[in-house]
Parts: C-alpha cells; sequence; structure tokens
C-alpha cells in the first residue's frame, strides 16, 4: 500500500522553488542543461542555482514547471527543451518553442514520484533545435514536493 502523506502535517519542512534564466542564452547545444542562475524562491535549499539542478531531499511525489520562450527575430528559429530525470532518458516532460519572426514561450508540467537523490533539471533535447537561443526573464523552472511517500512499492516515472 502506498500512502501520500502531507508534510505539514509531519512537520517536515516544506521544499519548493522557482528560478529564472538571467540573461539572454545563445548557443546552447544539444543535451546542455540551460542555466536557471537568478533564484526567486528557494524552500529548503534544493535547487542549486550554479548548477540548475533540483536534488529530491527524500523519496516522495513533485510537481515540475517550465516555461521557455525562445529567442527570435529571424524567423523559423525554435529550441526543444526538456525536463529530465538524472540525465539517464527519463523525460518528464517536452517543450517546442519558436517557429516565428517574433519571441514564443512554451510551458509543461509534470507529476512524477522520484528518489531520495535525484536530480532534475531542464536541457535542450536533442540535437531538433535551430538557433539555441533562450530569451531571459520569462523563461522559468519551478518545482514542488507534493508529499513524501510511505510504502514499500515505490516506483519512478
Amino acid at each position: 500500500m502506498c500512502t501520500l502523506c502531507c508534510r505539514r502535517q509531519e512537520g517536515r519542512p516544506v521544499v519548493a522553488f522557482t528560478a529564472k534564466v538571467a540573461s539572454h542564452l545563445t548557443s546552447l547545444g544539444p543535451q546542455e542543461k540551460v542555466p536557471f542562475a537568478s533564484v526567486v524562491t528557494n524552500i529548503g535549499n534544493m535547487f542549486n542555482n550554479a548548477t540548475s539542478v533540483f536534488t529530491a531531499p527524500e523519496d516522495g511525489a513533485y510537481v515540475f514547471f517550465a516555461n521557455i520562450m525562445s529567442e527570435s527575430g529571424h524567423g523559423n528559429e525554435y529550441i526543444e527543451t526538456e525536463i529530465v530525470v538524472n540525465g539517464n532518458g527519463v523525460q518528464l516532460a517536452e517543450m517546442y518553442s519558436g517557429g516565428s519572426t517574433f519571441f514564443d514561450s512554451t510551458s509543461n508540467m509534470a507529476v512524477t514520484t522520484l528518489k531520495q537523490g535525484d536530480e532534475v533539471w531542464v536541457r535542450v533535447h536533442g540535437s531538433w533545435s535551430s538557433n539555441y537561443a533562450i530569451h531571459c526573464c520569462f523563461s522559468t523552472f519551478t518545482g514542488f514536493m507534493l508529499g513524501y511517500i510511505d510504502s514499500t512499492d515505490f516506483m519512478i516515472g
């Protein structure tokens, strides 16, 4: 039996973060992490803005959200990004932004279970992007823990 337990009811600290891209990014490469260097909120200090990686403090259910604004201006430019776990092929969400002469924005959200120590980040998805450019300030990465899971049956994915 799997039980989702509220952290506040158990007297455990809350874990939540929001970070944003601090400056215009150009020439990002395939599989490169998107640097979210400007921290807005980091309750529990589990998001590392130097690496742009969130580390799960314990087994539990988590929510992640990313918004990416593509840098454009020449037309038909786009970037594909993804939210990943541990960089080992577990993709939580994929985003596509671009394809116009104006800036374009995309977002996606995922609910997942993580084990203590699992890492989550946003990166460029493969080599399907045209200009690998992201506009600052509007591009954000957010995550929070819904609750810890009290279970012997634990599944990631």
